[in-house]
């Protein structure tokens, strides 16, 4: 979800349905890795007359829309530091983002976005068959004025290398655009299954 509303506008996402792949390679220090998304929700658009401003504005028109988004991850890190069971985690890399949006009136807008991230983190093997993990990253991106995430994965190993898990993040964001007055901030949750190859 990531609502947004100004002066004469609201602009309204329902929860969107997606899926992602992602991997990453390395030895007992250094590691690069690569992630790749995609999602699709429906959104709710109603502009007003804001005439008088001790009443509720009226609606001038309104209806609904859809938004297709990709999402890349590229990067590399280094991780350890602590031991077999701990690791603490920095990475940085490369975020490319782009939102196809078909709006209300049928009108199309294909709009990306692009920049660099750091991440900071550590992950835990707390029993044998159960990890858990943790990560705050901040984004650089284009027309972005400041956006960081903080995330929380648990998996727990079901066979061998084999892992099944969930978790959530949640995105802090500012929005360059003077006309936003309100953004509700985007969370996600995910469910993966996860397997070592080493």
């Amino acid at each position: 979800d990531a609502d947004v509303s100004g002066e004469d506008f609201s602009w309204e996402h329902d929860s969107a349905n997606g899926f992602f792949l992602g991997g990453q390679w390395g030895n007992k220090v250094f590691h690069i890795f690569g992630e790749y998304g995609m999602s699709k929700n429906d959104t709710s658009e109603a502009y007003y007359y804001p005439e008088v401003p001790t009443r509720q504005p009226t609606v001038e028109f309104g209806g609904n829309g859809t938004v297709d988004s990709t999402r890349y991850e590229l990067g590399f890190g280094i991780h350890g530091l602590t031991g077999e069971k701990v690791d603490l985690i920095a990475e940085m890399g490369y975020a490319y983002s782009k939102h196809d949006e078909e709006d209300a009136f049928g009108d199309r807008y294909v709009d990306s976005t692009d920049g660099l991230f750091f991440r900071g983190g550590a992950r835990a093997r707390v029993m044998p068959y159960l990890e858990v993990n943790g990560f705050i990253t901040s984004y650089s991106l284009t027309g972005v004025d400041a956006y960081q995430t903080f995330e929380v994965n648990v998996m727990g190993y079901v066979w061998k290398q084999l892992a099944l898990g969930g978790g959530y993040s949640y995105g802090n964001i500012k929005l360059e655009d003077s006309f936003i007055e309100d953004y509700r901030n985007p969370g996600t949750f995910k469910l993966y299954l996860r397997y070592d190859l080493g």
